[in-house]
């Protein structure tokens, strides 16, 4: 039987492989598989959400990842002449006021 301290200088720690998350892509950039094995192919390391996400409508050029259907919106203050905008002091607009009239407006873009 031996005692704790043997059995502590006895102890190899464990060499774990760290993890790689993986997203396997075809010639077209085309998504063929997410994984963490290798797989022969091209592949890009992506982070945790991404693989968590596996999405199948994202491509990868030149080793990014670019996602056609993502688009964001972009607001702009415009002047209202209509009853439902906002009205502010015409000198400054962050005090609410007599003055003129605004709205918020919204245009996409990629």
């Amino acid at each position: 039987m031996t005692t704790f301290w043997k059995a502590l200088a006895n102890h190899k720690p464990i060499q774990r492989k760290p993890i790689e998350f993986r997203l396997y892509y075809g010639t077209d950039g085309q998504v063929i598989t997410y994984s963490m094995d290798e797989i022969p192919g091209n592949y890009i390391l992506i982070d945790a959400q991404t693989f968590a996400e596996m999405r199948v409508d994202i491509l990868v050029v030149n080793g990014v990842i670019i996602n056609p259907n993502k688009f964001s919106q972009v607001g702009k203050l415009v002047p209202d002449a209509d009853i439902a905008g906002v009205e502010s002091c015409q000198d400054d607009i962050t005090l609410i006021g007599p003055g003129q009239r605004w709205k918020l407006r919204y245009y996409d873009s990629k």
